[in-house]
């Protein structure tokens, strides 16, 4: 009981660890406290508390001249480690995020969002009011999610697509590793204006920008035409099933009637009946749902992830296994938890829904299909 208790304290260090970026400057070799408190201009003593408190957590680790060095936990917060956690511990446990979960009672009483209660707004104006937390944060799903896009690219077969629509794509990192996989395909990025412009450079950068359009707009008005493919991952989790549902049409008054809806979720986790309603009420036609958790490391091999793969199209061959890996806090985390924390309870566990709602032969209908490619749980 005292170790739950007292767990925000070490996820308090993490942040202080994280946010002075140590792992950064031990990335050379070890440090003392000294140094470390020199180099970040913080209290000596107090930095080597801070150090020991880490090291106790397997964070750190202490040398016999009574220098840090990293482990493989604290690797993972190196800003350009392969999916680093780097920006996601900043933003998660000292930012924005934070504050909203000191909150968290307002959501258990109203059923309201702590976040909005306490700083009078919601998250996506906040950002815009914050432009260097929205930085922070946007780089903070590009690292959490390179690793989960390499799982989603080889559970899906993306090659009967010529163009795929990823909206809300952020930085554009999914819709990258699609592309590479898929060199006959072209893409569309699809988000805010604000975080558009910090995404052309990245796909520049990542040799995708001559086969991917990054278009800014609002999906609540409207989506960008023409994809036989449309995906969205992390999205409709964060609305209530109206917003969710008016995002649906969007994307319905502009697919083709072969066309296929592609979602990866968590936070908000929808049941399969709860997404055959919020489908058929947005004009597609869900055909079946089934549990694939698969196990996966990271770029780094350090930490598993499962997925949850519910379809409306075919059975997705090869990729149903049976792993009991737990996946660990960093993935199963939800990036709106601490915003929305009112919808934690909101959460399914859906690994018991493997049988088809609508068959499993993958009949024709006359409403494009959806599929959903869902973060598990557990």
């Amino acid at each position: 009981m005292l170790q739950i208790i007292t767990n925000f304290w070490t996820t308090r260090a993490v942040y202080v660890l994280a946010k002075l970026g140590i792992p950064d400057l031990l990335k050379s070799g070890p440090k003392s406290a000294p140094e470390l408190a020199g180099l970040t201009g913080m209290h000596a003593p107090s930095m080597y508390r801070l150090l020991r408190a880490l090291a106790s957590a397997g964070m750190l680790q202490t040398e016999a001249d009574v220098r840090f060095a990293l482990t493989p936990m604290s690797e993972l917060l190196v800003t350009d480690a392969p999916g680093s956690m780097r920006s996601f511990v900043v933003s998660e446990l000292g930012q924005e995020h934070y504050p909203a979960w000191g909150n968290f009672m307002h959501s258990i009483q109203t059923g309201g969002i702590a976040f909005d209660d306490h700083f009078g707004m919601d998250i996506w104006q906040y950002f815009q009011q914050n432009p260097e937390d929205a930085a922070v944060f946007n780089d903070s799903m590009s690292g959490m999610t390179a690793v989960v896009n390499e799982k989603i690219t080889s559970l899906y077969d993306f090659s009967r697509f010529n163009k795929i629509v990823d909206v809300g794509g952020g930085h554009g990192g999914l819709i990258t590793a699609i592309l590479k996989a898929n060199p006959q395909a072209f893409g569309v990025l699809f988000d805010a204006e604000q975080v558009i412009s910090g995404a052309r450079p990245k796909l520049e950068a990542a040799g995708v920008a001559d086969r991917c359009a990054a278009i800014a707009g609002d999906f609540f008005e409207s989506v960008p035409a023409g994809g036989d493919a449309y995906i969205m991952k992390w999205i409709i989790h964060d609305w209530d099933d109206e917003k969710a549902t008016r995002i649906l049409k969007n994307i319905r008054s502009k697919i083709p009637q072969n066309g296929r809806v592609i979602i990866v979720d968590g936070g908000k986790e929808r049941s399969a009946r709860e997404f055959d309603q919020l489908l058929t009420s947005a004009g597609f036609r869900f055909l079946y749902f089934a549990n694939a958790p698969a196990a996966s490391r990271s770029a780094s091999g350090r930490y598993p992830q499962s997925l949850a793969i519910s379809s409306a199209h075919a059975p997705i061959r090869g990729a149903i296994v049976s792993n009991n890996a737990r996946a660990s806090a960093a993935v199963r985390v939800s990036r709106f938890f601490a915003a929305n924390p009112g919808k934690v309870k909101c959460q399914r566990d859906v690994t018991s829904n493997t049988q088809p709602a609508g068959g499993m032969s993958g009949s024709t209908c006359s409403a494009p299909a959806a599929l959903s490619i869902k973060r598990s749980a557990r």
